[in-house]
């Protein structure tokens, strides 16, 4: 009589086949998971150094605007206009009067000494200026690009204080 034995377990052959499989399996997993990773990385780039302009522009706007007056800043439709005291002028540019402004979509800085671009990428429209009771210069715009929008506001105090005429020395009766 014949007994057959019946096999326990896998043949070599089949696990063979199991971790070919997985091997075939995991390439396409990680070519989707490095394309999926670049991309983010990508967007994130793109995010980050439209931030960083953003970031840069209204910096330097609300550092010129705290070396200026209250009564010395003129705020119309998309633009500000302030002038600095004597004295509070850079070797680069000495002009005292500067004016930030929207022109399509970049803001832009105007002095005497030209008209330079501070950002670009702003959404149309989107540069406003306005003041508080407080006196505080309070500056928004909206940088977009492919990461998405990114609104920045920011609010500068004017830290010098017009200068008071000094009262007339008494002179003394005979």
């Amino acid at each position: 009589m014949n007994r057959r034995r019946k096999s326990r377990g896998y043949t070599l052959i089949e696990m063979v086949m199991v971790i070919v499989l997985l091997a075939i399996l995991s390439a396409f997993s990680l070519q989707a998971i490095g394309l999926s990773v670049s991309a983010y990385t990508l967007t994130v780039r793109e995010y980050l150094e439209l931030f960083r302009e953003g970031y840069l522009a209204m910096d330097r706007m609300t550092r010129e605007l705290r070396e200026t007056s209250p009564h010395m800043v003129a705020i119309t439709t998309g633009s500000v206009t302030f002038t600095k005291p004597s004295g509070h002028g850079t070797p680069e540019d000495s002009s005292l009067v500067v004016t930030f402004f929207q022109s399509g979509d970049v803001i832009r800085r105007q002095t005497a000494a030209g008209t330079f671009p501070l950002t670009g990428n702003v959404v149309s429209g989107s540069f406003a200026a306005s003041m508080t009771e407080q006196s505080a210069v309070v500056l928004s715009f909206t940088l977009s690009g492919e990461g998405g929008e990114i609104p920045f506001r920011s609010a500068a105090f004017p830290r010098l204080k017009p200068t008071p005429t000094p009262a007339p020395t008494p002179t003394p009766a005979p």
